[in-house]
């Protein structure tokens, strides 16, 4: 496999996808060449200036999170283009994200993006565990590649093109992952009116992501049914580390899989039933030292 194979992504007419935002980088129009003057400068602060400082608009909201106390912390939900998330639950956090925007957008598809390494180390995609967490299959197209390079490439294609109304990429560790990519997904991601939702290992590299995420899981309340307990609802503890457009905080939030909305528990979480998981694989036990054994006697 040589490349990318992309599966139940539609297409939108190309002159809408192509047709950029006031502010966004013109890159297929020809630079003016006048010297000095606002006609030179202006076409260069889409591209040259980050997302939300002076000079241009902050980028269009796509999504907000359907909790009063949410929404209430971040007026302006979360805009289109680069959202970065680490942590152990940073992919179930962008599906979650990816489902907020599936329902702002009923006629909109979203893609899943899992590179190999990532796939490997916590499993593929499974249709019905997406249904299960809100999201309808038929509405998503779906990526699987070998490497994170590659990974960057669809999740920039599928901005570009305008077709869908969010990605979440599942990219675990990818160094390629730097300030000039993210940048590149918020320019694309603004033109578009979409959002790209990338779980990743760690956030230390440097980057021009609008928000930046650590999602944990947190202990459900569970269902109160006689004369059985059922399992409740996901829940994530949030820690919102960078905003560009908004403040920052921490926040414990469970996820309605039925109407896709984020609620704030009204009362304690129970405790956890599990024990964080530990590092794998296992390490190798060292080998079993040899068994002395005396002289043997001739036979005969």
């Amino acid at each position: 496999m040589n490349s990318a194979r992309l599966l139940l992504l539609p297409s939108r007419e190309k002159a809408a996808a192509e047709q950029p935002d006031e502010g966004a980088c013109p890159h297929h129009a020809p630079l003016p060449t006048k010297r000095g003057g606002s006609p030179l400068i202006r076409p260069l602060q889409g591209c040259l200036l980050p997302q939300g400082e002076k000079g241009l608009s902050p980028p269009p909201p796509v999504l907000s999170f359907g909790s009063l106390v949410f929404d209430a912390a971040l007026p302006h939900g979360l805009a289109a283009g680069a959202h970065e998330m680490a942590g152990e639950g940073a992919f179930a956090f962008s599906l979650m994200l990816l489902a907020r925007a599936l329902d702002a957008h009923p006629r909109a598809r979203g893609l899943v993006v899992q590179a190999g390494e990532a796939a490997r180390e916590a499993g593929l995609a499974y249709a019905p565990g997406l249904q299960a967490l809100g999201l309808d299959p038929d509405r998503l197209g779906f990526a699987w590649v070998r490497t994170g390079a590659e990974a960057l490439r669809v999740v920039d294609e599928a901005l570009r093109s305008g077709a869908v109304a969010g990605v979440a990429a599942d990219l675990h560790h990818e160094p390629r992952l730097d300030l000039s990519v993210t940048r590149r997904f918020n320019l694309s991601g603004r033109a578009a009116k979409s959002a790209a939702f990338l779980a990743v290992r760690d956030l230390l590299a440097t980057s021009a992501a609008l928000t930046r995420w650590r999602a944990e899981p947190a202990p459900s309340r569970g269902l109160r049914r006689s004369p059985i307990r059922l399992l409740g609802r996901p829940a994530m503890q949030l820690s919102l580390l960078r905003n560009r457009l908004g403040p920052t905080g921490e926040w414990t939030l469970e996820w309605d899989s039925d109407d896709r909305v984020f609620h704030h528990p009204a009362s304690p979480l129970s405790a956890p039933v599990a024990v964080p998981p530990v590092d794998r694989p296992d390490p190798a036990r060292p080998p079993r030292p040899a068994k002395s054994v005396g002289p043997y006697r001739q036979a005969g």
